[in-house]
């Protein structure tokens, strides 16, 4: 079975919309209810994708190793350029011990957060994910100078 990690090689669309499905969103019945805007690996081991969902502009991400919630809030800050966006729920909260990326890690320090955490996250093979939506407008979330780092001429 593949995780969102695997996207990296597959660039399989399916691989995201089955991770969004997880989170509190309405439910993506056709693939055009769901557009990819942008993917990103920002480093070897943490992934960004910026998506057109429900009229609004999502951010998903992606790492193996959390060592706390502020720090996955101030990447989503810092990437996002803006403070103004939150955090969507999981449909299932997890159970720490016993998500994947804390299973398969040969060792996984427990952040002391990680309640808040699994309140926000789902897990896909040896990753965390987060969504979060944005303050962004979706009408103009093509167009690469209405996106946060986009070019601009």
């Amino acid at each position: 079975m593949h995780t969102l990690r695997d996207f990296v090689f597959l660039h399989d669309p399916l691989l995201v919309r089955t991770a969004v499905a997880r989170f509190e969103v309405p439910p993506i019945l056709e693939e055009h209810d769901i557009a990819l805007l942008r993917f990103e690996m920002i480093t070897p081991d943490s992934f960004m994708w910026r998506l057109a969902l429900d009229n609004g502009v999502y951010y998903l991400y992606a790492e193996d190793y959390i060592p706390s919630l502020r720090y996955v809030q101030d990447i989503f800050s810092r990437y996002t350029e803006s403070t103004s966006w939150e955090f969507v729920p999981p449909r299932q909260r997890l159970v720490f011990s016993a998500s994947t990326p804390v299973r398969n890690a040969t060792v996984y320090n427990e952040p002391e957060d990680a309640d808040s955490i699994t309140a926000v996250a789902i897990d896909s093979g040896p990753d965390f994910v987060f969504l979060a939506r944005t303050a962004e407008d979706c009408g103009t979330a093509s167009f690469s100078e209405s996106a946060p780092r986009g070019f601009t001429q």
